[in-house]
C-alpha cells in the first residue's frame, strides 16, 4: 500500500489515538499515596508543585 505522506508524517498520523482509544489502553485502576508529616507544634508539611496550573498545595 502506497501513501503520499512522507514516512515521518505517516507514522505520526498512525500513532494519534482518539480519546476513547487512549482510555481503552490505560489501566482501569489508578493508585496513589500521600503522607501527613507533622511537627511537634502541630504544623503539617505541604508541597506546592510547579507543574500544576491550579495553584493547589498538596500532601507529599
Amino acid at each position: 500500500m502506497s501513501s503520499s505522506l512522507p514516512p515521518p508524517a505517516r507514522v505520526a498520523s498512525q500513532s494519534v489515538l482518539s480519546a476513547a482509544q487512549y482510555a481503552a489502553t490505560r489501566h482501569a485502576v489508578w493508585l496513589g499515596a500521600a503522607a501527613i508529616i507533622t511537627a511537634q507544634i502541630g504544623r503539617a508539611l505541604l508541597v506546592h508543585p510547579t507543574y500544576r496550573a491550579d495553584g493547589r498545595w498538596l500532601l507529599p
